[in-house]
Protein backbone atom coordinates (compact mmCIF):
# COMPACT_ATOMS: atom_id res chain seq x y z
CA UNK A 1 0.00 0.00 0.00
CA UNK A 2 3.06 2.53 0.78
CA UNK A 3 3.97 2.10 -3.01
CA UNK A 4 0.65 2.30 -4.21
CA UNK A 5 -0.04 5.81 -2.50
CA UNK A 6 3.60 7.41 -3.63
CA UNK A 7 2.49 6.25 -7.00
CA UNK A 8 -0.64 8.65 -6.46
CA UNK A 9 1.08 11.44 -5.71
CA UNK A 10 1.58 14.67 -8.02
CA UNK A 11 4.92 13.53 -10.22
CA UNK A 12 7.07 15.76 -12.49
CA UNK A 13 5.83 13.02 -14.93
CA UNK A 14 4.46 9.39 -15.00
CA UNK A 15 4.06 7.43 -17.82
CA UNK A 16 2.43 3.87 -18.57
CA UNK A 17 3.68 1.96 -21.83
CA UNK A 18 0.92 -0.53 -22.86
CA UNK A 19 3.19 -3.41 -24.93
CA UNK A 20 1.42 -5.60 -27.62
CA UNK A 21 -0.34 -8.57 -25.60
CA UNK A 22 -2.14 -11.47 -26.06
CA UNK A 23 -5.94 -12.16 -25.50
CA UNK A 24 -7.43 -16.12 -25.75
CA UNK A 25 -11.58 -16.12 -26.02
CA UNK A 26 -12.75 -19.11 -25.29
CA UNK A 27 -17.06 -18.82 -25.26
CA UNK A 28 -17.65 -15.78 -22.56
CA UNK A 29 -14.68 -15.82 -21.16
CA UNK A 30 -11.02 -14.91 -22.06
CA UNK A 31 -7.81 -14.64 -20.67
CA UNK A 32 -5.34 -11.75 -21.36
CA UNK A 33 -1.42 -10.93 -20.89
CA UNK A 34 -0.22 -7.40 -21.57
CA UNK A 35 3.20 -6.27 -20.92
CA UNK A 36 3.81 -2.92 -19.29
CA UNK A 37 6.16 -0.42 -18.60
CA UNK A 38 6.06 2.14 -16.37
CA UNK A 39 8.40 5.02 -15.85
CA UNK A 40 8.31 8.03 -13.15
CA UNK A 41 9.71 11.14 -11.19
CA UNK A 42 8.75 13.75 -9.02
CA UNK A 43 10.84 16.23 -6.91
CA UNK A 44 13.05 13.36 -5.25
CA UNK A 45 11.37 10.15 -6.40
CA UNK A 46 12.22 7.88 -8.84
CA UNK A 47 9.82 4.70 -10.22
CA UNK A 48 11.47 2.50 -13.21
CA UNK A 49 9.27 -0.78 -13.79
CA UNK A 50 8.63 -3.43 -15.96
CA UNK A 51 5.94 -5.76 -15.42
CA UNK A 52 2.78 -8.20 -16.77
CA UNK A 53 -0.97 -7.66 -16.68
CA UNK A 54 -3.00 -10.86 -16.71
CA UNK A 55 -6.49 -10.78 -16.87
CA UNK A 56 -9.51 -12.56 -16.56
CA UNK A 57 -12.46 -11.60 -18.47
CA UNK A 58 -15.93 -12.63 -18.71
CA UNK A 59 -18.82 -11.27 -21.64
CA UNK A 60 -21.59 -10.02 -20.37
CA UNK A 61 -25.06 -8.19 -21.73
CA UNK A 62 -23.29 -4.97 -22.28
CA UNK A 63 -19.58 -6.45 -23.65
CA UNK A 64 -16.09 -7.41 -21.36
CA UNK A 65 -15.77 -7.10 -17.91
CA UNK A 66 -13.03 -7.84 -15.88
CA UNK A 67 -13.25 -10.58 -13.98
CA UNK A 68 -9.92 -10.75 -12.00
CA UNK A 69 -6.71 -8.82 -12.83
CA UNK A 70 -3.31 -9.55 -12.05
CA UNK A 71 -0.18 -7.75 -11.82
CA UNK A 72 3.45 -9.31 -11.45
CA UNK A 73 6.45 -7.03 -11.56
CA UNK A 74 9.25 -8.38 -13.38
CA UNK A 75 11.59 -4.93 -12.52
CA UNK A 76 11.49 -2.58 -9.84
CA UNK A 77 13.79 0.42 -9.53
CA UNK A 78 13.48 3.21 -7.23
CA UNK A 79 17.27 4.70 -7.65
CA UNK A 80 17.87 8.02 -8.84
CA UNK A 81 18.41 8.22 -12.62
CA UNK A 82 18.87 11.42 -15.21
CA UNK A 83 17.07 12.92 -17.38
CA UNK A 84 14.98 16.11 -18.29
CA UNK A 85 10.85 16.15 -18.50
CA UNK A 86 9.20 17.97 -20.80
CA UNK A 87 5.61 19.16 -20.28
CA UNK A 88 3.08 18.21 -22.45
CA UNK A 89 1.61 20.85 -25.12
Amino acid sequence: MALLRRLLQAEKYFIQMTHSGVIEIKGDRATARFVERERGRGESTYYDSLAVYEDVLVREADGWRFAKRFYHYRFLDQSPFGGDAFPVT
